[in-house]
């Protein structure tokens, strides 16, 4: 009796399967950080995950290990994310114009990963991945207020503002916005977006930077 003769998979086979790994183990974690930021952790179902990412639960648990790793990874992720974020400067546009714009793709991101739901999530669950928890706090202070210090500090390179402390106007313009966009959120867990949020957004740009007021 013959043996069947084994072919190596080709490099185009190869590179499909590690793109569907890759695409499932997204889909996986996707699934997470919203099952986790709706229910947090103690409540979140991983049957629910799996079913969420089309996988099964062994699928799940094959990637993942366990219900403790899954959660440590979906904020791994979220870090990440933060982590990356930027906003190219653009010297078309004025002081005001060039501080809107990063305000407002910063609080964009806030809402991409989950918004007051996540902060919520975040404050009830630090038990029980302290490390990651504090990693995306801090994350999150860097992409806004240290993100946007920088920014003012261009903008008066630049010669389009007049020196002022950047870091102190910066914390006062994410702090203003957070209040109105993020903070009444907390308690029902959902992101609080005006429709004026431009609005918001400017007018604390103004009163944390007196002389764009001219």
């Amino acid at each position: 009796m013959m043996r069947g003769v084994y072919r190596k998979p080709s490099k185009a086979l190869l590179a499909y399967r590690k793109t569907r790994r890759l695409g499932k183990h997204a889909d996986i974690l996707g699934a997470a950080r919203r099952e986790f930021i709706e229910k947090g952790f103690p409540a979140a179902v991983v049957s629910t995950i799996a079913r969420e990412a089309n996988a099964s639960t062994a699928t799940v648990y094959k990637y993942f290990g366990s219900k403790e790793d899954l959660f440590r990874a979906a904020l791994v992720s979220t870090c990440h994310q933060v982590e990356e974020f930027s906003v190219p400067h653009d010297a078309s546009l004025d002081a005001l114009d060039a501080i809107q714009a990063y305000v407002a793709a910063y609080f964009d991101l806030c809402d991409e990963i989950g918004g007051a739901a996540l902060l919520r999530m975040l404050a009830a669950e630090a038990l029980y991945a302290p490390r990651i928890t504090s990693r995306l706090d801090k994350a999150l202070t860097v992409a806004g207020e240290s993100g946007l210090a920088d920014r003012i500090e261009e903008l008066m390179r630049a010669g389009a503002l007049p020196p002022l402390e950047a870091g102190k106007a910066a914390g006062q313009i994410i702090c203003l916005v957070r209040g109105h966009l993020i903070w009444p959120g907390i308690l029902n867990a959902r992101f609080v977006r005006p429709k004026r949020a431009a609005r918001i957004i400017g007018e604390a740009i103004r009163t944390s930077i007196p002389s764009l007021n001219k």
